[in-house]
């Protein structure tokens, strides 16, 4: 005769040994005390979701400050960009290193207003583009934003409000580039129907097309004294226009693909492109001569903005890196790796200590110009990023995409 009481004991060691190996380790429960560094770690290691872990973060804090080793501890722990920003948000300011009795004092750091920590985020995003975002401006004074799209449209934007105060039609293809004159008056924008327009921003009209290219415009600029508006585009030529009469002056000939970017020099003095040819090259404006040509990048150069000395020119490419040129020697001085992704935009901050660089991946870098170290990753953005411009104050970060919006990002 069988027996089936010793079968119970052998059952319930079974279901304990179970849930031991199933269920996931506990939650740490709620206390007074702030998490510390391990302890994120240990909860990201765990089973603990980073949504979670950020909600016990907000619920007790953190005893830690998110310098960059920490934050790579934790992004190799699962840390999501989510996660990192609530943590950037709640850590605990250093306090101030107590006096040293040495003869020397040590060199000054920077102002801290002026550190990539602080960088808190998008204040706004504006929508109202049907399609890609293809290019940003913002105006002298920083009060209006520009934006063109390939929706055919040019909006403009109280940057104070974020709401569209006014939308430009006229083009007959999309939009790739615009430009505000140094006074404010005019806004130039360049369109694959092969034109540039001229815009009264006052009164939203246009004045009259440019016509001169034979093919799509991919990019303008003004020179800085306002006297020069220079264009680009797919039939390879700069061209450069008298901004009083609206009259073409001269036409560049060197490149030998379509030149994507154009950027004057703080000074005026010199103009910069960029081009699928893989090349960027310099010229001057007064004698319209190509004076160097700059080579090393194995992608189209799309993207290219002078350092405000002038002393350096980022170049922005279609392999996925970003090079810093003296412009002195005309040598390169740093090949900064990008995001493994197409850049299709670069820009300096306004004092000339960081670059940041954006593209198909979706993300905005943000680079030590001085180090070449990437000191932060802004993220966000649905689609690839094509254009970035910061405010005349510095206090804002512009970013358009290619998902139909633009990001207000607080720089400082």
């Amino acid at each position: 005769m069988t027996h089936a009481r010793p079968i119970l004991p052998a059952l319930t060691a079974a279901l304990i040994l179970c849930s031991t190996i199933l269920l996931p380790a506990p939650i740490p429960q709620k206390s007074s005390q702030s998490l510390s560094k391990g302890n994120v770690i240990r909860l990201l290691k765990g089973d603990v979701s980073p949504a979670r872990v950020e909600v016990l973060v907000r619920q007790r804090g953190i005893s830690f400050e998110l310098t960059a080793e920490i934050e790579s501890e934790l992004r190799q722990a699962g840390a999501t960009d989510s996660l990192l920003d609530t943590l950037r948000e709640l850590a605990p300011r250093p306090a101030p290193p107590a006096p040293k009795p040495a003869p020397v004092a040590p060199p000054p750091e920077a102002p801290r207003e002026n550190r990539p920590a602080a960088l808190f985020g998008v204040e706004r995003v504006l929508s109202g583009h049907h399609n890609f975002v293809n290019s940003i401006a913002f105006s002298p004074d920083g009060q209006t934003l520009a934006s063109a799209s390939a929706d055919m449209t040019i909006k403009l934007w109280d940057v104070s409000t974020g709401q569209e105060t006014r939308a430009l039609s006229g083009h007959t293809a999309p939009v790739r580039s615009v430009a505000f004159s140094p006074n404010g008056q005019y806004l130039a924008s360049a369109s694959e129907d092969r034109t540039v327009a001229i815009w009264d921003v006052l009164t939203g009209k246009q004045l009259q097309p440019l016509r001169g290219h034979t093919d799509a415009v991919y990019s303008v600029a003004f020179s800085p004294d306002g006297l020069y508006l220079a264009s680009a585009g797919a039939d390879m030529t700069v061209k450069l226009w008298d901004a009083s009469l609206w009259r073409q002056t001269r036409s560049l000939w060197g490149h030998t693909g379509p030149v994507l970017s154009i950027a004057f020099s703080p000074e005026g003095r010199f103009i910069a492109t960029g081009s699928s040819d893989l090349t960027a090259k310099i010229w001057d404006v007064a004698s319209a001569q190509e004076l160097r040509t700059l080579r090393g990048h194995t992608g189209g150069v799309s993207s290219v903005a002078f350092s405000p000395d002038g002393r350096l020119l980022a170049t922005g490419s279609l392999d996925s890196t970003i090079k810093l040129w003296d412009m002195n020697a005309a040598q390169e001085v740093l090949t900064l790796p990008g995001d493994g992704g197409a850049v299709s935009a670069v820009a300096f901050s306004i004092e000339g200590r960081y670059l940041v660089s954006a593209g198909a991946r979706r993300l905005i870098e943000v680079w030590d110009v001085a180090t070449g170290k990437q000191i932060r990753t802004l993220s966000g953005h649905d689609g690839a990023v094509t254009s970035l411009a910061f405010s005349p104050d510095g206090r804002h970060l512009a970013s358009g995409c290619q998902d139909n919006t633009i990001r207000l990002w607080r720089w400082r």
